[in-house]
């Protein structure tokens, strides 16, 4: 051991260059492997002097940051001000809510205090208004009381053929009590007798309007439309009454009219037959079903109903004429030639011998039974021109199976 060495006396480290920037493998592995520390300059070693050979493995590194750290750090960043502005957002909602809700308050407010002095006034409107109701319910009830009385004298008027007269107090009653129903349908019925059916119309639906139940005005506008030849309206109100009363007659007729007038027979038939079924005594009703059979090309079912109509009506000219023709349709000569005979008996020859001019016959024209019949009324000198003598009088229909009838 030198005599001059002092063993406490501390030596400086080593001083180390800069180093460059190195990639963070370079780093691991200058930290893996140490690097060996420089020996003094000073004499020979002794074993009391502190060796520092890995002195670059003990002196502290700077941690060196890699890209994924450095990305981690920016994304989390970025979330935090995300996170700040959804909150100062949100927070500026509420505090625009609070605001609106302050104002509209407000604005309620002021129309509250201003409408006091109108809110006064009205309160004393509809105080005098209800002061003064009395005496208009009085004035209402003392006209609806007169209302029989006014039906009892129109009807009185009516009776003596002072229709005008009828129409004018009626009309003065419906001025006082406008919404009455039985004024509106008894002015309306004296409206359609004088066949001013627009006028009638119009106060059938009002009162409609205030009654929709009342089956007796749904009837009167369902056949004045028919009158007017309104069919789909006409048909409409039918339907309307066959929805509580599938069995009115009147209302199956004015269907079956309007569907025969729109070129839908098979619809009508089904009403004809209800019709039929209702009133089986009703030669008028059979007589339109047949008629319609026949126009449909159904002769079977109109012959049968034709003789019908003639074993309760011997005296219906139109059904001889369209029971012939419907024979003819189905060239059965023979038959044909047999109803006209019988048509000759009771209406007359000329009368007859005008049919047998018409169109409807001339699939058994040529026929030798039909020929004869004519060649008979030529040997007897009667003219085949139309005869001016009129059928007798019926209740049935001027209704024929073509239009080219007489």
């Amino acid at each position: 051991m030198e005599p001059n060495h002092d063993i406490y006396r501390k030596e400086d480290p080593p001083v180390f260059k800069k180093r460059r920037r190195r990639s963070s493998i370079e780093a691991q592995a200058q930290v893996s492997v140490p690097s060996p520390s420089p020996r003094p300059d000073s004499g020979p070693r002794d074993d009391r002097t502190p060796r520092i050979e890995n002195w670059g493995a003990l002196t502290p590194q700077r941690p060196h940051r890699s890209r994924t750290g450095r990305a981690t750090e920016r994304t989390n960043k970025l979330l935090w001000i995300g996170l700040a502005i959804v909150l100062g957002v949100y927070a500026s909602f509420l505090m625009v809510s609070v605001l609106r809700a302050r104002k509209t308050a407000s604005a309620s407010n002021e129309p509250a205090k201003s409408g006091n002095g109108s809110q006064a006034a009205a309160t004393t409107a509809v105080a005098a208004a209800a002061a003064e109701a009395p005496f208009t319910i009085a004035d209402k009830i003392a006209a609806w009381n007169r209302v029989p009385d006014c039906l009892l004298d129109a009807q009185s008027l009516l009776d003596q053929g002072l229709v005008e007269q009828a129409s004018v107090k009626l009309e003065n009653a419906l001025e006082s009590t406008p919404h009455v129903a039985r004024l509106q349908i008894r002015l309306a019925q004296i409206l359609i007798q004088r066949m001013q059916y627009d006028g009638a119309r119009d106060l059938l639906v009002n009162a409609l309007e205030t009654d929709p139940e009342d089956g007796t005005a749904r009837l009167m506008l369902a056949s004045v439309l028919d009158r007017q030849t309104n069919y789909p309206a006409a048909l409409s109100v039918a339907k309307w009454i066959l929805e509580t009363d599938p069995n009115s007659v009147e209302a199956n007729g004015i269907a079956a009219n309007a569907y025969l007038n729109t070129d839908r027979r098979g619809l009508a038939v089904a009403h004809l037959r209800k019709i039929v079924v209702l009133q089986r005594d009703n030669p008028f009703a059979q007589n339109k079903l047949a008629v319609t059979y026949a126009q449909m090309g159904e002769y079977v079912k109109a012959i049968q109903l034709f003789n019908e109509v003639l074993t309760k009506s011997t005296s219906d000219s139109m059904t001889y004429y369209n029971l012939a023709v419907c024979y003819a349709k189905m060239s059965d000569a023979d038959q044909a030639v047999e109803t006209l005979t019988r048509a000759m008996s009771l209406f007359g020859r000329d009368f007859v011998n005008a049919w047998m001019q018409s169109p409807d016959f001339d699939n058994i024209r040529n026929e030798s039974i039909f020929i004869a019949l004519q060649g008979m009324e030529g040997k007897k000198g009667e003219t085949t021109a139309p005869a001016e003598t009129q059928p007798a009088e019926t209740n049935a229909p001027a209704e024929t199976v073509s239009e080219t009838a007489p």
